[in-house]
């Protein structure tokens, strides 16, 4: 007797076994850890700092200077009305 033959003559056994490896499958699952932000390192970065009126020096001067110098003191809570920069990954 294969187990083909031996899972067709023998439904019941079968649906169970299936319904415990389903369950204790789905278990394991829920089980895995998982970070919710993972850690990565980014190398490189373009920094757009959009300054209408301004000119490509001033812009330099006053706003991509300060954010190149200190990239991680940039506090969004500061009241300020201007939009942080874009900063894109390269």
């Amino acid at each position: 007797m294969n187990i083909a033959e031996y899972s067709i003559r023998n439904s019941v056994i079968t649906w169970v076994v299936t319904i415990i490896l389903l369950g204790a499958g789905f278990a394991s699952f829920q089980k895995l850890s998982r970070l919710e932000d993972p850690e990565y390192t980014i190398k490189e970065a373009v920094v757009l700092t959009p300054y209408p009126g301004a000119s490509a020096a001033e812009v330099e001067e006053e706003v991509t200077d300060v954010v190149e110098k200190r990239p991680s003191s940039w506090d969004s809570s500061s009241g300020s009305n201007l939009a942080p920069p874009a900063v894109y990954p390269t």
